[in-house]
């Protein structure tokens, strides 16, 4: 390797390592976001206060007639929540063991699809859990907060569903640097959402819990979690270095060099 240059095959694991790192990256925090968004979902239903006088007929209809409908939707919900954390725990967990291994199709495209499939099973949940009274004047502030976190939810649905949509087809296409590029946008959207749904959190619990003492809990989550991000970062450095190294070899890769057997 003349002049710090890498060649083909170091130049490929470089940019393997790298996108590997970013995705876990983006998927730690969409973890982190579905388990806030599952919080606020669970908070809006034991917050709701039905109005008085009037019928069960919500935003989107008669969703739910009986608790029977309701604990089978939740059950389905809490499924498919662990579901999505637990599988992409794993990711990372593989990236940091072995962070040279490929990105499969089924892999990149498991955590969109699957917090397609939450947001659309939060957003039914807390539709139904969001009547508001027909007279404006009876209306509780957290009836308002029950509304504004079905909006919310409603809202990140449609960005991750246009996510889902980008994802798909970058890797049909095999448009990896639109990947790339389209994966640190998502990470960032995760992180504003997510102080967002945070905030309501705190405007139902509230009610119950000092402010300075949730802010302190967000606080330490946030620290938690970004401990993880700081890890996989170093994680990404050390390979970097692993592939950039002078004695990193590629079985794959011919010699291509000719031996200098003149002293």
């Amino acid at each position: 390797m003349e002049g710090g240059l890498l060649t083909q095959s170091q130049q490929r694991h470089t940019d393997l390592v790298s996108f590997r790192v970013a995705w876990s990256q983006a998927v730690l925090f969409g973890c982190y976001e579905v388990t806030v968004s599952f919080l606020l979902v669970v908070v809006s239903m034991c917050y709701y206060k039905k109005p008085e006088g009037e019928g069960v007929k919500t935003l989107c209809g008669t969703l739910f007639p009986d608790w029977q409908s309701v604990a089978i939707i939740c059950t389905f919900y809490t499924i498919v929540y662990l579901s999505v954390v637990l599988s992409n725990i794993w990711f990372i967990r593989q990236t940091r063991q072995k962070v040279s291994s490929d990105v499969s199709i089924w892999v990149i495209l498991t955590h969109p699809a699957g917090r397609l499939v939450l947001g659309l099973l939060a957003f039914f949940i807390t539709c139904a859990f969001s009547s508001p009274p027909s007279d404006p004047e009876k209306a509780t502030v957290l009836q308002y907060v029950n509304r504004l976190s079905m909006w919310i939810i409603k809202s990140a649905m449609v960005i991750d569903a246009a996510f889902f949509c980008f994802f798909a087809f970058c890797v049909l296409k095999s448009k990896v640097d639109w990947l790339k590029t389209g994966t640190n946008i998502w990470t960032a959207r995760q992180l504003a959402i997510l102080q967002v749904k945070f905030a309501v959190i705190v405007c139902y619990l509230s009610t119950h819990i000092s402010v300075i003492v949730l802010v302190l809990l967000i606080f330490i989550a946030n620290a938690v979690i970004y401990v993880v991000w700081f890890r996989l970062m170093k994680t990404s450095r050390k390979a970097k270095q692993k592939y950039s190294g002078p004695n990193f070899h590629d079985e794959n890769e011919n010699d291509k060099a000719p031996r200098d057997d003149h002293h």
